[in-house]
């Protein structure tokens, strides 16, 4: 992603039911590319900002529905959900979490 002097805040939930008692977010600075999506974004901070973020990224065409999320507090893929402005990002199954957005069963 090239920044052109414009970013996005990206606010993930972030949980680790082995080591964690309740969920907490952290915002994330991302650099903001028309045309991008989700899935780039979590893929640029995981990258270049924070490698503990756990996330899918499988097929990355809207196939295989691993990279589910809610995105503002609605059920998206990842993948194909294009980032316009500030996100909040959460898991898809609040009741199934192995770690920050990665869910059982998807």
């Amino acid at each position: 992603m090239e920044a052109k002097n414009k970013s996005v805040m990206v606010e993930c939930v972030r949980f680790d039911p082995k080591k964690d008692d309740k969920p907490q977010t952290k915002k994330y600075e991302v650099p903001f590319v028309k045309g991008s999506s989700v899935l780039d974004a979590l893929t640029y901070i995981y990258e270049e900002i924070d490698p503990s973020l756990g996330f899918y990224a499988s097929c990355r065409r809207g196939c295989c529905g691993r990279c589910n999320v809610k995105v503002n507090g609605k059920a998206r893929l990842a993948c194909i959900e294009e980032v316009k402005g500030d996100v909040k990002l959460e898991p898809a199954r609040a009741d199934h979490v192995i770690r920050d957005l990665k869910v059982e069963g998807i």
